[in-house]
């Protein structure tokens, strides 16, 4: 409506009055590809003649220089002109034209890929185990290619490519193969070890060989921080979380911290570049976490909504949902998901506090514990709009329930729960790990105090009892059969390092308080899991890790340190701690925890031995049962 001006005569505004800044300049091409830059930007002068397409589309995003290279390094270039270097030219042409398939090149990356039903059980088990916790594609696009892909390649020669994804979306293999290669480290049978590897092994020249990252996609960025999240080890913080800045670069090149609504992008692309920037900011929040570094992002620098909490099939079909009951439209897989980004926002508040006030006092620390009060109290209202419980466990309920897992004293008075299904267990695991979140940012928040004694003496009782609860909770998580599909994150990526450390210190410093016996449980019990890789690892686990140099150093320091420890209190250090000291068994006395490394990793050790066994598994049953029979023979 038309403003009036002082003497009342009608007016439009003023550009002055409502002009406002561009939120960039965003560029789209064709296969997923775009790029982004500020307004900021040399070339972003509106000069007739200045092409920003084209500067944007031919400017590679990193030096093309020769060298080693791997997922977190650009390839090389071949010398010789006439040899394929896989890094496109995107100034002219289609998407097929910009990529160096070949025939010999994409029979290399597609002949090691497992039959169909074996791809059909590990996209499967991506869907349920990893796409919860990692959730970055629109999953019905992704199954129409997926359904595309295989029409064609059980029809139709490699080499006949025109009738494939793969040329309007070159990306989708990449992405597809490191799919698969996620899904194969939920299943945990001795033929998935070496399947995943395999899959593992061709990401990165599948990557190469559509122009990744020199002229990223959003399928190929999927990819490669797919590829990488599930090669989190915290104990190897610098060199496994290295792809997290690169990543982020790469993201914001594409213009994903701006939120898509400002270009006016469809829904699905606008929710798929949400995903992949809030999954991004987590892990910069947990990786800084695990570095001891300052996060690279800062959340004031971008504009992107978080996820919705919508069911993927309706995502572009609804645009209110005022009017409609909310269970008819909400997926509680992305509202945990979105209280998980949630919780990690609040772990980057406190750490920018920390890090940005070196003088901070007992006083500065409320406001933080009031935070993460609310906090807890949002996530318990998002567990209870998903039907689940707010209620967490007392350490004591955990210690009473690892007792009776482990044949402990008094497990005669207990039954053991039945196994869970598929969904059960996916809804109980985002359950615990909420409340391990929010125990972590207690434990986040209260570390930095321990070097100052007269903090430390006014916090240590209303501190240390969360740092107790983090590794019972933690234990309770990695020992259940039930959640094995998901011991990837915990402990695969993620490790009780700082409570391990902070009780030891606190033991070393208080060796007679009364919550002593409690805490020296609690690390023998975690000191127990400990593999022959030098980390620590689920029980009954085939995951077969690389040996991490990182890993074997840190946890050597935290044994050295318990032994001194325990030497100091008398203990002896080469003991795990016996919680069945009346146990009749006619073998050498030993703790609970000690015979679930003994007995499960022998039994591993014997079947992950076996060479003679099939490469591929046999038919698939059907998920749920497959996940409650295998439980109940783990625990038989």
């Amino acid at each position: 409506m038309p403003r009036k001006n002082k003497s009342g005569s009608d007016r439009s505004p003023s550009p002055l009055e409502t002009g406002k800044l561009k939120p960039g300049y965003l560029v789209l091409h064709s296969g997923g590809r775009s790029r982004y830059t500020e307004s900021t930007f040399w070339a972003c002068v509106d000069a007739e003649g200045l092409e920003l397409d084209r500067i944007l589309r031919n400017l590679p995003l990193f030096p093309k220089t020769s060298g080693p290279h791997d997922l977190g390094t650009p390839p090389a270039l071949s010398d010789n002109p006439a040899v394929t270097t896989g890094i496109p030219d995107l100034s002219t042409g289609t998407s097929q034209d910009r990529i160096s398939w070949g025939p010999t090149r994409l029979a290399k990356l597609l002949q090691p890929l497992p039959p169909k039903p074996v791809c059909d059980r590990l996209f499967r088990a991506f869907m349920d185990y990893i796409h919860p916790l990692i959730p970055l594609m629109h999953i019905p696009s992704f199954e129409s290619a997926y359904d595309e892909f295989w029409s064609w390649r059980l029809t139709r020669p490699a080499q006949d490519i025109s009738q494939s994804i793969l040329h309007r979306n070159p990306s989708f293999l990449p992405l597809l193969i490191s799919v698969l290669s996620a899904g194969s480290i939920t299943i945990h049978e001795p033929w998935s070890d070496r399947v995943g590897q395999k899959l593992h092994g061709l990401i990165p020249e599948a990557l190469r060989v559509i122009g990744f990252p020199y002229y990223p996609s959003v399928y190929s960025l999927m990819a490669y921080i797919l590829a990488n999240s599930t090669m989190i080890r915290e104990e190897d913080a610098f060199s496994s979380c290295s792809f997290v800045a690169v990543a982020l670069r790469i993201a914001q090149s594409m213009g994903f911290h701006r939120d898509g609504t400002e270009f006016e992008l469809d829904p699905i692309s606008t929710e798929e570049r949400r995903r992949v920037w809030w999954h991004l900011m987590h892990l910069d929040t947990m990786t800084s976490i695990a570095q001891g570094l300052p996060g690279i992002m800062s959340s004031s620098r971008c504009t992107t909504q978080v996820i919705s909490e919508m069911q993927d099939e309706f995502i572009g079909k609804i645009k209110s949902t005022d009017l409609l009951d909310r269970d008819l439209w909400v997926d509680p897989k992305y509202v945990l998901a979105a209280g998980r980004y949630e919780a990690s926002a609040q772990l980057r508040t406190i750490l920018e506090r920390l890090q940005e006030a070196p003088n901070i006092t007992l006083a500065d620390i409320v406001p933080l514990e009031t935070q993460i009060e609310d906090l807890r109290r949002r996530l318990a209202h998002r567990l209870d709009s998903v039907g689940l419980s707010a209620h967490s466990a007392s350490l004591q309920e955990i210690l009473d329930q690892l007792s009776v897992r482990v044949g402990g004293q008094n497990s005669t008075d207990y039954r053991s729960p039945p196994p869970l299904t598929a969904s059960k267990a996916l809804q109980q695991w985002n359950q615990a790990l909420l409340h391990l979140t929010t125990v972590k940012a207690y434990c986040i928040l209260y570390q930095p105090f321990m070097s100052d004694k007269e903090i430390w003496a006014n916090l240590r009782s209303r501190a240390l009892p969360h740092f107790q609860y983090f590794l019972a909770l933690f234990l309770e998580m990695t020992t259940n059969p039930s959640y094995r599909p998901f011991h990837w994150l915990y402990p695969g990526s993620y490790q009780p390092l700082q409570p391990c450390a902070v009780l030891l210190s606190d033991l070393s410093a208080h060796p007679h308080s009364s919550d002593k016996m409690l805490s020296m449980q609690l690390i023998d019990r975690v000191f127990s899991l400990l593999g022959p890789t030098g980390r620590l690892v689920s029980p009954g686990s085939y995951q077969s890790l690389p040996s991490l140099t990182g890993a074997k150093q840190v946890w050597t320091v935290l044994e050295r340190l318990r032994a001194k420890v325990w030497h100091d209190l008398g203990y002896d250090h080469t003991l795990f701690w016996a919680e069945n000291e009346k146990d009749d068994d006619a073998s050498a006395p030993r703790g609970s925890m000690d015979f679930w490394l003994t007995g499960n990793l022998s039994e591993h050790s014997a079947e992950g031995n076996d060479t003679s066994a099939s490469s591929y598994p046999a038919p698939v049953l059907q998920n749920d049962e497959a996940i409650a029979e295998s439980a109940a023979h783990s625990a038989r």
